[in-house]
């Protein structure tokens, strides 16, 4: 259901806006939306004692002593600082592939088809390798390899930028760069959830993937002004430079020799 509505959201506003308008794709979105809002107003509360003082040490205390506890203070920051930097490139090249599309020369629904459709299949596929990676090869040397083609793909946009709107060439980097986002996406999610303790799974890995977004969110807003100033081609390379620190931490907290 979830990536269904990814699917959706990803295509549906871009066809609309091609065909009438951005109002009525707004209009139709959130018409979507107030089907959640009645499904939570008719939902039944559940019925939870919870002892505020005795639960709440139990639910976040406990859990975040027992990380830094596990090993070193300084361990425990060197995967924090790698979890916050490994999907940084990729994440904030995301922010304007939208926007990138449109000003090199594709229309809505071009993009639709092929961002929307292409890129949804290629990120199942890339999740499907990533578990198989996985695997056969531990997760460490799957973060590895997943890091560089992460890097790689985001290069690929500097790519489709110096050529333009090339739909075979765009069809290309789209598919490339959601197989390796998705790889990423997989090989990261069991990283992180190795990482947590039995007794705190639900409560560390809530915490852990939370931390993933505090960049996006902190210097997201800066991306549009930084790909004004020096342009789609640069724009990109800078993302792909981006994710360098994430591959430097990963030596530290998952060496390339070592299987987990």
């Amino acid at each position: 259901g979830y990536r269904l509505a990814i699917w959706i959201t990803r295509t549906a506003p871009l066809v609309i806006a091609e065909f009438f308008s951005w109002q009525l794709a707004y209009y139709s979105m959130a018409a979507l939306m107030s089907l959640n809002l009645l499904a939570s107003f008719w939902a039944e509360e559940p019925k939870v004692q919870f002892n505020e003082e005795k639960d709440l040490k139990k639910i976040l205390f406990d859990p975040i002593k027992e990380f830094f506890q596990r090993d070193s203070i300084s361990s425990a920051c060197f995967i924090l600082s790698f979890i916050l930097f490994y999907k940084l490139g990729d994440a904030y090249a995301s922010l304007l592939t939208s926007p990138f599309y449109i000003d090199i020369g594709f229309s809505k629904s071009e993009i639709a088809a092929v961002d929307g459709t292409v890129g949804f299949i290629s990120q199942f596929v890339g999740l499907f390798l990533g578990g198989g990676l996985i695997v056969y090869l531990g997760i460490n040397r799957s973060l590895w390899i997943c890091g560089f083609l992460q890097m790689i793909s985001t290069a690929g946009f500097s790519f489709l930028a110096y050529i333009g709107a090339d739909t075979l060439i765009f069809s290309g980097v789209v598919a490339f760069e959601n197989i390796s986002s998705g790889m990423g996406t997989a090989t990261f999610v069991a990283f992180m959830a190795a990482l947590t303790d039995k007794r705190f799974t639900a409560t560390q890995y809530a915490l852990l993937t939370s931390l993933m977004s505090v960049p996006m969110n902190l210097i997201g807003a800066s991306s549009g002004i930084l790909a004004e100033s020096v342009g789609w081609f640069w724009f990109f390379l800078i993302c792909t430079v981006a994710a360098i620190p994430g591959l430097i931490l990963l030596s530290k907290v998952a060496p390339l020799k070592s299987k987990n």
